[in-house]
């Protein structure tokens, strides 16, 4: 008998540490995981920052080319453009792990789905030859 269906000891604080230490768990390694995502988003958001004025250096040091403040703001809006349209997936990656998990639940239900379907049928197709 499984402790969840025993209700002698249901209300017992050793028992429900025993059967919620698992959802704990992985309730842990989901904020830790959400933690490196989100350092790693800031980190590359703060990075995006900087990169154009590296970038344009050579040229703002260059005596013979010299850059404008206008083409430098240029240049920069330009890259935060860019980087902003290629940083979607990263942006909304949240939205799609959970569209994949919810999709991969819904395969699992279909499969099991279709074995109960096919369990039943050979059942019914048993019961009615014998």
């Amino acid at each position: 008998m499984l402790r969840e269906d025993n209700r002698t000891i249901r209300g017992i604080i050793s028992t429900l540490f025993e059967l919620f230490s698992g959802v704990r768990f992985n309730y842990n390694r989901l904020f830790l995981h959400y933690g490196y995502f989100d350092a790693w988003v800031n980190f590359y958001n703060q990075a995006m920052v900087v990169v154009p004025l590296i970038i344009m250096v050579p040229g703002l040091f260059n005596l013979k080319s010299a850059i404008t403040l206008g083409v430098m703001m240029q240049v920069y809006n330009t890259f935060g453009e860019v980087n902003g349209s290629v940083s979607v997936v990263m942006n909304n990656w949240t939205t799609i792990t959970e569209v994949r998990s919810i999709w991969r639940r819904l395969r699992e239900f279909e499969v099991k789905l279709r074995l109960c379907e096919k369990k039943l049928h050979s059942q019914i197709t048993s019961a009615l030859r014998g």
